[in-house]
């Protein structure tokens, strides 16, 4: 395989990029999202990506969260899972597990505080 010239392989690279970018925008908005663009303080903008890599979800998911419980909406636990490509792979794998009798544990449920 002849080496490529530094132009030429910035040129492959720069189109790849920009072809996943258009993949990864497809994908989004097929999903019904739209881009945000705020200014928020340093620490905000760490706290969430904490927040975001902590819990295995998009940094638009936290905001999606936040805004949710700030209206006082509840949010469904199902619905959320099945917001990103991997949560719902996630939970797909844990409902066959379950028909499938495999990664069981039963448990002792606590009572209602009520």
């Amino acid at each position: 395989m002849p080496k490529l010239k530094d132009s030429q392989l910035a040129t492959n690279v720069r189109n790849r990029n920009r072809e996943a970018t258009r993949r990864m925008r497809e994908r989004h908005q097929a999903m019904g999202n739209v881009t945000l663009s705020v200014w928020i303080s340093a620490a905000a903008k760490a706290k969430a990506e904490k927040l975001a890599r902590a819990k295995g979800v998009s940094l638009g998911e936290v905001v999606d969260l936040a805004l949710n419980r700030l209206d006082g909406e509840e949010v469904d636990a199902t619905t959320h899972l099945m917001s990103s490509p991997a949560n719902t792979a996630r939970l797909r794998e844990a409902f066959a597990d379950w028909q499938a009798g495999r990664n069981i544990q039963e448990r002792e449920l606590l009572p209602d505080g009520d």
